[in-house]
């Protein structure tokens, strides 16, 4: 009985964090800033934040996703790259004028 019970309550903890997990995907989906502005890049660390700390993830790790969103300085350099990226992505040029020709 006691292992019935045991069992039932692990099932009942699992759809619990399933169900949270969803939900923080969702909540991802929702995010209306785009990746790239300041708002849309703390939304998503947020989230992420939240689901890695569902999924158990290692409490280093959290610390370092915390620090992005609680340090200014890291959050723009973050923000920075993300939107360098981004531009790389897109075929955005980064640099200023143009290569030397031969």
């Amino acid at each position: 009985m006691a292992q019935h019970h045991l069992a039932s309550s692990t099932l009942a903890d699992g759809l619990a964090a399933l169900h949270q997990l969803l939900d923080l995907l969702a909540a991802l989906k929702q995010i209306s800033d785009p990746l790239t502005s300041a708002a849309g890049l703390h939304e998503a660390i947020t989230v992420l934040l939240q689901v890695a700390t569902t999924a158990g993830a290692n409490p280093d790790a959290l610390a370092a996703i915390s620090r992005v969103l609680n340090e200014e300085v890291v959050f723009n350099v973050v923000l920075a790259v993300v939107q360098y990226l981004a531009s790389l992505l897109s075929g955005g040029s980064t640099t200023s004028g143009t290569a030397p020709t031969s």
